[in-house]
């Protein structure tokens, strides 16, 4: 018989999720992940079987938690319109530096060194049709003319510019530049 646990498993994935998400994959040890986690080494591998499965479960907490219920809340309503847009954008012109100041975890792991992982890749691509389709939504609302390849257009473009913000946030870039990526953004719905 197995001993029972003596942590909540969601509150050590947390933790690993911080370190993950400051740190990156590749530069966190499984000794550092553990000590991290207020756990030993056998207890991480008994919960979470290898470095590479905690890592997509951060992952899947980090968007299930950080961007559906945290920041991107406002693009999981049902009727979406540029005022959701709008409210989601704000997150990346004063953003809170506690909780950004390391970028975005998902960001994170599509630009760093990439894992072969199918089920992160898998993450990866949920991110992304999560946005593209809330900012179809709005597009569609906002411009109810447009062709579906335009609206496409514009949502990948959406898409593409806030990775790019995210990142160059990450990176130092002003608030005062932040707003001007924000504002091109919003600007690119109503051109056409």
């Amino acid at each position: 018989m197995s001993k029972p646990k003596n942590y909540n498993e969601v509150e050590v994935l947390e933790k690993a999720m911080y370190i993950l998400w400051e740190k990156g994959y590749h530069n966190v040890s499984t000794r550092e992940l553990a000590t991290t986690m207020g756990i030993n080494q056998f207890s991480l591998y008994a919960s979470f079987k290898n470095k590479e499965n905690l890592f997509k479960k951060a992952l899947e907490h980090y968007f299930n938690f950080i961007i559906k219920k945290g920041i991107a809340v406002e693009l999981t309503r049902e009727k979406l319109t540029v005022k959701n847009l709008v409210k989601f954008l704000n997150n990346f012109k004063n953003p809170n530096q506690d909780i950004y100041s390391n970028g975005c975890l998902i960001c994170n792991t599509m630009v760093g060194q990439p894992l072969k992982n199918s089920d992160i890749d898998y993450l990866l691509t949920e991110y992304k049709l999560f946005l593209v389709d809330a900012f179809k939504k709005i597009i569609k609302t906002t411009k109810p003319k447009l062709t579906k390849i335009q609206v496409n257009n514009k949502s990948n473009f959406l898409y593409g510019t806030l990775i790019g913000l995210i990142i160059e946030r990450k990176n130092g870039l002003s608030n005062k530049d932040a707003k001007g990526y924000v504002q091109s953004m919003l600007d690119s719905i109503n051109s056409y």
